[in-house]
């Protein structure tokens, strides 16, 4: 280092430490988390419906890895439409196969209803087929996930069901 004074090094170490400790936050990228928004993420209240407590409790570990905390779980549709009418819920995620009240049943009142019709449905399912996929769409259904599905495209059918309503890609494994 030339001239330096090598006393000068702890110094200069120091002040480069104090330095990346200021400027980290605005020189590092944030999070891939951070994009759903985090005041988004924090506040918004989840109604989760699904009949097995496992995957109640996958989908909850996901959304939690993701950020999500405000989440509610219902045992069928029957249940979840209750819920729906005694507390506030901004979004929802639902299995189809369910007893009492079937997934595809819960999303046709949601979005029959004036009062729940713009809150975002996302329907998780082992329902592949093509029919299955189309009688979601024409119940106006935002998202469709098929299981098993990884976090990041948990994540995915998040923002896109936030984002449009009715932009349902086919997805790649669907059977005819």
């Amino acid at each position: 280092m030339g001239n330096m004074d090598k006393s000068m090094f702890p110094i200069f170490f120091l002040l480069l430490d104090q330095f990346w400790y200021i400027l980290s936050p605005i020189l590092t990228p944030p999070p891939s988390n951070s994009t759903l928004g985090q005041y988004f993420v924090k506040n918004l209240k989840i109604l989760l419906v699904d009949d097995f407590d496992t995957m109640i409790r996958i989908i909850r570990n996901i959304l939690n890895e993701l950020g999500f905390n405000n989440i509610v779980s219902a045992k069928n549709g029957e249940e979840a439409w209750h819920m729906l009418h005694k507390a506030k819920f901004d979004f929802i995620i639902s299995d189809w196969n369910m007893p009492k009240m079937t997934g595809l049943e819960l999303l046709q009142k949601v979005k029959g209803s004036p009062d729940f019709a713009h809150i975002p449905f996302l329907m998780v399912t082992a329902e592949a087929e093509k029919r299955h996929i189309q009688k979601a769409i024409e119940a106006k259904v935002d998202q469709y996930i098929i299981k098993p599905f990884t976090s990041a495209k948990l994540r995915e059918k998040i923002l896109q069901a936030f984002s449009t309503p009715q932009t349902i890609q086919k997805p790649e494994d669907t059977r005819d």
